[in-house]
């Protein structure tokens, strides 16, 4: 069963994660974009599921930074406050588009 949920749409992929985003997503996560780097303008990662998120899932995101490039937005949504307070501790709001960092 894959634990990450992609749907695109036009040059938005959406990607819908897990309950807990660890090591063990690594693969379903990398799957779920690594077909769509070409045809994407903005990457859209849904954490509305996602309670828990430890140093791997901050690996994987700055892996996907580092894929998409730049130039590529990457915004992180629905954050519950214990993924928000992980991602203000590491300073990810200089990274990636964070709408609910005050």
């Amino acid at each position: 069963m894959t634990q990450v949920r992609a749907d695109k749409s036009g040059d938005t992929l959406t990607l819908h994660l897990p309950k807990t985003f660890n090591m063990t997503t690594y693969h379903d996560f990398n799957d779920a974009y690594k077909d769509h780097i070409e045809s994407t303008a903005l990457y859209i990662l849904d954490f509305s599921m996602t309670d828990h998120l430890d140093s791997a899932a901050l690996g994987l995101l700055l892996l996907l930074r580092q894929r998409v490039g730049q130039s590529g937005r990457i915004q992180l949504v629905h954050l519950s406050d214990s993924v928000q307070n992980a991602l203000e501790i590491a300073q990810f709001q200089k990274l990636f588009e964070i709408p609910e960092i005050r």
